[in-house]
């Protein structure tokens, strides 16, 4: 019997002390406090880690009581935190990340670009965005972070703003100079959304961003974000710089 007994107590000693090293989380977004789903947790310095569930909630085996955790999301901002596992849940906000692209140079004079801008035809890009879908589900990868692209790539975006871009009258008649800084929202669907426009320069700031507007409601749909294989709406900037001379 006491045999018996000092199994049962060591048994219990083992389990007590396992759980005692089980992180429990949830992973929220700060701005809405919705649960993110697929958010990438690694322990650091290793390969263990898991992801979160559609309610944003995930567990892992610590081998002490605290660890310090990468969290990455295409979506958010990377972030760095030391977790303890005394805690039952802890409750993590990520804040949503914006993705900067290169500059644009659209000037007059020092547009080096395309000088024919590509249309894709629906079919065409429905075919291209399935062929995209169906590759994440036929291979094996366990990080899938896959960002927004433009149809027929970046030097066909240099070319939607270099063409399409019509001139205001007050940076001609100024010779201005400037950049505009363009933030759009990319949605689930590859939609291209106005976030904020920004312009840093010379001439009519209504007339410059009237003409950007203008030309992110004529832009094509993008190829979305994907995370985990699942589309992903982004955030991206894009630095416009205008010029006459």
């Amino acid at each position: 019997m006491r045999i018996i007994l000092f199994i049962f107590f060591a048994f219990t000693l083992s389990t007590s002390a396992f759980t005692q090293n089980k992180i429990h989380g949830r992973v929220l977004d700060k701005e809405t406090g919705e649960a993110i789903k697929n958010v990438n947790i690694v322990i650091a310095g290793t390969t263990n880690g898991t992801i979160t569930n559609s309610n944003g909630e995930f567990h892992l085996d610590l081998k002490e009581n605290k660890a310090q955790l990468v969290l990455s999301h295409l979506t958010y901002q990377k972030l760095n935190i030391v977790l303890n596992s005394k805690k039952k849940v802890q409750n993590i906000e990520l804040n949503k990340a914006t993705y900067q692209m290169e500059v644009i140079d659209i000037g007059l004079s020092s547009y080096s670009g395309p000088s024919e801008f590509k249309t894709q035809k629906e079919d065409t890009f429905n075919k291209n965005l399935n062929d995209k879908i169906d590759s994440y589900t036929s291979k094996e990868i366990n990080i899938i972070e896959d960002f927004a692209e433009f149809p027929e790539g970046l030097e066909n975006l240099k070319a939607f703003f270099g063409i399409n871009f019509r001139y205001p009258k007050s940076i001609i008649t100024q010779s201005a100079a400037g950049v505009i800084y363009i933030v759009i929202k990319i949605d689930e669907n590859g939609l291209v959304k106005q976030d904020q426009i920004i312009v840093n320069g010379d001439g009519d700031k209504n007339e410059i961003k009237n003409e950007v507007e203008r030309l992110l409601s004529i832009m094509p749909r993008w190829y979305p974000a994907f995370q985990r294989g699942v589309a992903v709406p982004i955030k991206v900037l894009i630095p416009l710089k205008y010029s006459v001379i």
